[in-house]
């Protein structure tokens, strides 16, 4: 007769859960991983030094006056600059620049305030994740080369003036969010089902569940160790990518949310497929049409169309790493991370259940 009593309930979990960590860290499998994304991240992060990023500022110009200057900054050899049609247009492709750029805003009547000698200030912008020193160098090198060609001071005004990603752009926050999705998902469907399938080769599982520990209780401890894994390798990508955070409640929810979701859907996994090499089989089946391409097409929305992107949304992965991206803003409306959750915890809820299910009828 199993004992309902909570605190025993509570032995159990923990210690189902406490045998899996512990044999992962033993075997040195969690170790590895961790090393892996470490590894991955920073390999994504030198990227920039990789490809051989200009060191020639780069400038995006608003000019509400078609003002002479920014022809004279496209012209200029010692910066590159780009122009758009809105201050919007401006704070977008700004948004978009994975090393630090300058938005410009050049006002309506600015030639004829050069020509009658007034004081001249221009509107500046950078992105949120910039450190303070590399906003003054930038904004001292273009302030400089401004200066050179107007013929007389001019300032930069850089008061509230930090850009935060919209949730609909593509930049370093939408690449940060795609790789704490997929190092999750491929953790949690990686790992946590060879916490199943080691119990069915060894038959340990059957002496699991004529143990006092009911299916629902192996599936919370095998689950609580999924969790260690996938959110071990979280705290990793979290660190990496610190600077481009804003919301960190928005992004420990989502890590908590996408390891529940990884290690439900790998639990799932473990319970269903008997040995290793159809496992790599179905993670890859899985991952790819369901996780990584819903993904990355929602990062390309405005060049599909409307009727695939509204498929698209309803993707757990893609509610997840809109969950990321949130973090990343300064937005955070309750309609949208709302919605996302529900999309991310209702299926995470049925694999747990199913995988519940599943283990109650192995004990009949």
């Amino acid at each position: 007769m199993r004992d309902n009593t909570l605190a025993q309930r509570i032995r159990i979990i923990r210690a189902i859960a406490a045998k899996d960590i512990v044999d992962a860290l033993r075997n040195r499998a969690l170790l590895q991983t961790v090393v892996t994304v470490v590894v991955m991240i920073a390999f994504y992060k030198a990227l920039p030094i990789v490809t051989g990023r200009s060191e020639v500022p780069q400038v995006t110009v608003y000019d509400a006056g078609n003002s002479a200057l920014t022809l004279d900054l496209q012209d200029s050899s010692n910066v590159e600059a780009r122009r758009v049609s809105s201050l919007r247009d401006m704070e977008r492709f700004v948004a978009m620049g994975g090393t630090p750029e300058l938005g410009l805003v050049i006002p309506a009547g600015f030639d004829a305030a050069v020509a009658t000698g007034e004081p001249l200030e221009l509107g500046a912008y950078v992105q949120h994740w910039v450190s303070d020193a590399a906003a003054e160098n930038l904004a001292a090198r273009v302030q400089e080369e401004v200066t050179a060609l107007v013929g007389q001071p001019v300032e930069l005004n850089f008061d509230g003036h930090w850009v935060y990603p919209p949730l609909d752009s593509i930049g370093p926050h939408t690449w940060a969010s795609l790789s704490m999705t997929l190092m999750l998902l491929l953790i949690g469907l990686g790992l946590t089902p060879q916490l199943m399938i080691e119990e069915k080769r060894s038959r340990t599982l059957d002496a699991l569940l004529v143990s006092p520990a009911s299916s629902g209780q192996v599936v919370l401890g095998k689950a609580i160790a999924g969790m260690v894994y996938c959110l071990a390798c979280a705290a990793v990508v979290l660190a990496f990518n610190a600077t481009l955070i804003v919301q960190w409640p928005f992004a420990i929810l989502a890590a908590c949310c996408g390891a529940l979701l990884a290690v439900g859907l790998g639990l799932w996994f473990g319970v269903t497929i008997e040995v290793m090499q159809s496992l790599r089989i179905w993670t890859i089946a899985v991952m790819v049409p369901l996780f990584v391409l819903p993904v990355m097409a929602s990062f390309m929305a405005m060049d599909l169309p409307q009727a695939v992107n509204a498929v698209v949304r309803w993707f757990p992965s893609v509610a997840l790493s809109r969950l990321f991206i949130m973090s990343m803003s300064n937005r955070g409306p309750l309609a949208e991370w709302a919605t996302d959750l529900a999309l991310v915890l209702v299926p995470t809820a049925i694999a747990l259940a199913a995988v519940a299910w599943r283990l109650r009828r192995s004990e009949r």
